[in-house]
């Protein structure tokens, strides 16, 4: 039988990751681009 808890917390686990390493990526490419800690602060508020 499946244990429910345990999959639901490896769910949320990896969808949490996931999305660290997506905004990662994101912050790390606009940076490269020349933008300010100021504008990707606006633009990670605005994609919120």
């Amino acid at each position: 039988m499946f244990n429910i808890k345990k999959q639901l917390s490896r769910l949320y686990t990896s969808s949490v990751l996931g999305n660290l390493l997506l905004t990662g990526a994101w912050v790390a490419i606009l940076a490269a681009r020349g933008y300010s800690l100021v504008e990707i602060g606006v633009a990670e508020l605005h994609w919120c």
